[in-house]
């Protein structure tokens, strides 16, 4: 009976103190709250997407209706992101790993944002087509490859900052 009890605490103590000194409870709490975000991710993806094709049905121009239809995988992506910093604030995470989860959260609201801006070049480069008359077709071209590829090194270089790594010296190092 002695093994019985000993083994209860055990048990007792793995629950209170999980892993990390994380308790197991809220280690389910915060996969569970994951797991709802992920489930209602298309439902929320949904709601937010007719709300704002409402308010670009609004407007004259089919330009915004053009950013709004590319920019919708990067908005389904939102409720991952919120699912994550919600699980971790249920975690209380103390000391590096609160850095690092920190800054994992970050990292992906940083690479949503620009993820998105990058997905909306491509209806915006329409606007850059009606110069025409003064870039030739291949300069136009160059010039929306060319801002797709500063949005990336702009969104990387936001990216390796939020983990503290400075991209002076390595823009430097390019000779940029």
């Amino acid at each position: 009976m002695n093994d019985l009890a000993e083994f209860w605490n055990l048990v007792v103590d793995v629950w209170q103190h999980g892993v990390g000194g994380v308790d197991v409870g809220r280690m389910a709490a915060a996969f569970g709250i994951f797991v709802l975000f992920l489930m209602l991710r298309g439902l929320l993806t949904r709601f937010l997407m007719a709300w704002l094709r409402l308010l670009t049905k609004r407007t004259p121009w089919t330009l915004d209706d053009h950013i709004l239809e590319t920019i919708e995988p990067p908005v389904r992506f939102v409720p991952v992101v919120m699912g994550l910093f919600f699980g971790f604030q249920v975690l209380e995470l103390e000391g590096a790993a609160a850095i690092m989860t920190s800054n994992l959260v970050r990292s992906l609201i940083a690479f949503t944002i620009f993820w998105a801006l990058f997905r909306a070049i491509t209806p915006l480069s329409s606007v850059l087509h009606r110069l025409d008359g003064i870039f030739s077709v291949e300069m136009v071209e160059w010039l929306t490859r060319a801002i797709r590829v500063l949005v990336f090194i702009i969104g990387a270089a936001a990216v390796l900052e939020v983990w503290g790594i400075q991209v002076g010296p390595i823009i430097a190092g390019f000779g940029l």
